[in-house]
């Protein structure tokens, strides 16, 4: 008889799916945490004993306690927001006293976040705003210009202590010999400040060189192409050294002939006395030349100085236009309490009288009248240089020009204005008795 082996059953192994097994049966599924947690229920004694599927619930139960904590987060930031939106509302626009029910609808509107029109709010909350715009603008503003202010007075402190350094230089220094400047032009050399003034010769060379030095003088400060009224101030420096530069233009409403006469007439000084150098000075060829000698107190802004003052003047009539030039040398006082005593200066002059080139419309007679004068600050030799007394003597110079420019110009126009009126009364005082 056969004998036959039992063989004990076999029992059917549980696999757990892993996650190549889902995509098989997902497929149509593309969210990983889908699929994470369609694998974890499937679960089995022995995935419940293998330590990735602890971890795959620990990451799934920190997952929803994030988006827990995010959503109170959100809600907590939503009802701080809903918050400040109904003080802010509170502060821009004040609820004004009104019955129940439209008090009642004006929160409700705010509750929502919706601005709430107020026609009844008083005019002073616009005032308010706009005042404070303005001083938030003017706070700006003021910053600004306290920034440019300092840094316009840090220049002005090294601008000055370069012009002490090179005042000193010029002033302790000797003047070159004229043989230097034999083989340069008159532009290149720069104006000359040799004059002396002992001889009437030397007053009449003098006033020759400065009369050549007049179209190359123009150019430097470019007089020669400015016509619209201006007045201005330079520190020129050349071979020679440093010199002041100070020009002016003004466009007078007169004919040609009356403002070179009137300004003629101011220059030469014919309402006043003078006291020639040679008072042989009475030929016909020598009536537009004047030489004197005088004493002159110039007056600063607290600062006075008396000079005694040696000058020329000549005037040259031209086609175009009229020409008046002067030189002079001035020298302190001697005996006199002043920081001054021991300076002086050399400044020749110009003034030139011409028709404009592009006269104003509607304009009928018009005059440009520029004056322009070049000073070089001198010191008495063997006195002791002071460096800060020497850039005061500079400044001091530099204000009392510009203040006898001005005051030349409108001396002019005032003579000006007066001949006008004298005309004016004759021609009435003719038409009455005709």
């Amino acid at each position: 008889m056969e004998t036959t082996e039992l063989q004990p059953p076999e029992l059917p192994q549980l696999l757990l799916d892993n996650d190549d097994a889902d995509e098989r049966e997902w497929g149509s599924q593309d969210d990983d945490e889908l699929q994470e947690m369609m694998a974890s229920l499937s679960w089995t004694l022995e995935a419940a004993r293998s330590p990735h599927g602890k971890s795959r619930r620990r990451a799934r139960n920190d997952r929803y306690d994030e988006l827990e904590f995010m959503r109170n987060k959100v809600h907590q930031m939503e009802e701080e927001l809903r918050t400040l939106r109904l003080q802010h509302l509170d502060y821009l626009v004040p609820l004004p006293v009104s019955s129940p029910p439209a008090a009642t609808l004006a929160f409700s509107s705010q509750m929502f976040g919706f601005p709430v029109p107020s026609p009844t709010a008083p005019p002073t909350w616009d005032i308010a705003a706009r005042q404070q715009r303005w001083r938030e603008r003017a706070a700006c503003e003021n910053n600004r210009l306290r920034m440019v202010l300092d840094t316009q007075a840090s220049l002005a402190r090294r601008l000055e202590s370069q012009m002490g350094k090179r005042i000193r230089d010029q002033l302790t220094s000797q003047a070159l010999p004229f043989s230097n400047f034999s083989g340069k032009t008159a532009l290149d050399r720069g104006p000359s400040f040799e004059l002396e003034t002992e001889t009437v010769e030397s007053l009449r060379i003098g006033l020759n060189t400065a009369l050549e030095e007049l179209d190359s003088v123009f150019d430097t400060n470019g007089l020669d192409r400015v016509e619209p009224p201006s007045t201005d101030a330079r520190i020129r420096e050349d071979v020679s050294g440093m010199y002041l530069d100070i020009f002016a233009t003004k466009l007078l409403p007169f004919d040609f002939e009356t403002t070179a006469t009137a300004t003629w007439n101011h220059y030469r000084g014919v309402e006043r006395r003078r006291g020639n150098l040679n008072q042989n000075l009475t030929l016909a060829d020598e009536s537009d030349t004047v030489m004197e000698e005088v004493a002159m107190k110039f007056t600063g802004k607290s600062t006075n100085a008396d000079f005694r003052v040696k000058q020329a003047l000549q005037r040259h009539v031209e086609p175009d236009r009229q020409v008046v030039v002067w030189v002079s040398k001035a020298e302190a006082v001697e005996q006199q309490i002043s920081a001054y005593s021991n300076f002086g200066f050399v400044d020749k002059g110009y003034v030139v009288v011409k028709r404009p080139k592009f006269p104003e419309q509607g304009q009928t007679a018009s005059t440009l009248l520029q004056i322009c004068c070049l000073i070089s600050p001198q010191m008495v030799r063997g006195c002791v240089l002071d460096v800060n007394t020497s850039g005061e003597f500079t400044e001091f110079v530099l204000s009392v020009m510009v203040a006898s420019i001005t005051a030349t110009q409108e001396l002019v126009e005032s003579m000006l204005l007066k001949e006008a009126h004298q005309l004016l009364q004759q021609r009435d005082k003719e038409a009455s008795l005709a």
